[in-house]
């Protein structure tokens, strides 16, 4: 089975510890898996929506998930991480990939 129904199990486990790192608004999965293309090398795209009000800065953000995760995903994951003004700002761009994003991935939390 090469749809998201062949990684919901990963997906909940790896959104579930996301929730619980940082402050997050909203997780979206994009990508291969979310267009259902993925092939046997397929990562899984994560694009995360910290709340605006968090001190955290992305990149201290991603650094955070990616230990979190550390050894418990079974395909490599990409994570794009920003604030949901910056990601709502985006969206409305014509060639963004927050724009990508938010038409064409899933939402998977928030």
């Amino acid at each position: 089975m090469n749809n998201i129904d062949s990684i919901r199990n990963e997906l909940d486990i790896l959104t579930k510890i996301i929730a619980e790192t940082i402050p997050v608004e909203q997780i979206y999965l994009f990508g291969s898996y979310a267009y259902g293309i993925p092939h046997k090398d397929s990562d899984l795209d994560l694009y995360i929506v910290l709340k605006d009000e968090t001190p955290i800065r992305e990149m201290e953000a991603i650094e955070a998930v990616g230990l979190a995760i550390y050894k418990k995903q079974n395909h490599a994951i990409d994570l794009l991480v920003h604030k949901k003004s910056k990601f709502l700002d985006r969206s409305t761009g014509i060639t963004t990939i927050e724009r990508i994003v938010s038409t064409k991935g899933i939402k998977i939390y928030g």
